[in-house]
């Protein structure tokens, strides 16, 4: 088992520490006016690059953390406002021992990702709706393209937005599928029309806004217990193989797959 610590931008979170945090995705802070989002990415496959796992949950918690403006985001608690922090770690595990971790484990919060080179058709990066697993693949520019950000944000239970043309509305949030309209300046090629080969979203510009934060509805959604924790999510803890079955209809809205 090789263990990694990540600091991503206001924590450092070693991974010995996360025993601190079983069972809770969400620390209230009320002295510091924070909740804080907790997630430890345990990632197992093969044939990929050790690096890529650190990229990706850089991505993640890089994304979720800030505003594009720099600002941190916004979530209404009872009353209250608090800025949203995220702490991600993560580590790399053999396969032979991620089937006993996932069997042991109850925390929503801990991520199981598959990781592979991908690069294959049909090869794209999915994830559980309101879960704790999917798969990432390399060939998907992870940690430049925001495909972790979005697959993560599955997790968290958001699915895509409704609107499909966000043409008018500036930046593309980071749960706008590819194939949606925007604006020329966020298309793959800026000088083709809309609708056209290359004049759709371009994922690399996608952004966590406080338009995703908001439609994750945390204030009314988390229930805190007397030392301000709560989850969001499911812990399904499901170990995927190299070539995951996939019989479900991933356009399905009820499917239990997104990408």
């Amino acid at each position: 088992m090789i263990a990694r610590s990540l600091a991503v931008l206001f924590a450092v979170v070693p991974f010995g520490a996360l025993s601190a945090y079983a069972g809770a995705d969400f620390v209230l802070h009320p002295e510091l006016k924070e909740l804080r989002m907790q997630a430890h990415f345990i990632y197992y496959g093969s044939g990929f690059a050790a690096d890529s796992a650190r990229i990706a949950t850089e991505e993640i918690g890089r994304m979720w953390s800030e505003s594009p403006d720099g600002k941190p985001f916004v979530v209404r608690v009872g009353s209250e406002d608090y800025d949203l922090r995220m702490e991600a770690s993560y580590e790399i595990v053999a396969e032979a021992d991620v089937r006993a971790i996932a069997k042991a484990n109850v925390d929503p919060g801990v991520q199981f990702i598959r990781l592979e080179k991908g690069g294959n058709p049909g090869d794209r990066s999915f994830y559980y709706l309101s879960g704790n697993c999917g798969v990432f693949y390399e060939s998907d520019e992870l940690g430049i393209s925001t495909t972790a950000a979005h697959e993560f944000g599955h997790g968290l239970g958001l699915p895509h937005p409704r609107v499909v043309d966000w043409r008018g509305k500036g930046r593309p949030p980071v749960m706008l599928p590819r194939g949606c309209l925007v604006d020329a300046q966020y298309q793959w090629d800026p000088s083709v029309p809309a609708g056209k080969p290359g004049g759709t979203v371009k994922p690399h510009t996608r952004k966590v806004l406080q338009f995703d934060i908001d439609n994750l509805d945390l204030g009314h959604k988390l229930q805190f217990d007397v030392e301000g924790r709560a989850s969001l999510g499911r812990a399904q803890n499901t170990i995927l193989g190299v070539s995951p079955q996939r019989s479900i209809d991933l356009d399905d809205p009820n499917s239990p797959w997104i990408e």
